[in-house]
């Protein structure tokens, strides 16, 4: 895996992990939701008016699969990895235009 695909999937992987349901009171399922589809459905637990948020209790992706968090679906790293070729050199594949644009310039 060349270092263009392991930054690629790094940052999946970081865009999975964040948010979080943390420990808050709630009323419903909706109240717990930290607006990430990567990690799962969180829930609110526990007796009506005692009920605490509790994160979700797995991924929406299995192990061998990559989440994509702006299409909501799970990937394969073979799809990944043809994302990544079918760009030219100097250019990325941007979920949000879905398709190949130039790298931004480093600041």
């Amino acid at each position: 895996m060349n270092a263009r695909s392991q930054a690629w999937l790094s940052l999946l992987f970081l865009l999975a992990l964040h948010g979080g349901a943390y420990a808050q009171s709630c009323v419903s399922d909706r109240e717990c939701q930290d607006g990430s589809w990567c990690n799962g459905v969180e829930r609110c637990e526990g007796r009506y008016g005692n009920a605490m948020c509790m994160p979700a209790r797995e991924q929406m992706c299995p192990a061998k699969k990559v989440c994509d968090e702006v299409r909501q679906t799970c990937l394969s790293m073979r799809k990944v990895e043809e994302k990544l070729a079918d760009c030219p050199e100097g250019q990325v594949f941007s979920d949000k235009e879905s398709k190949c644009v130039a790298k931004p310039p480093r600041p």
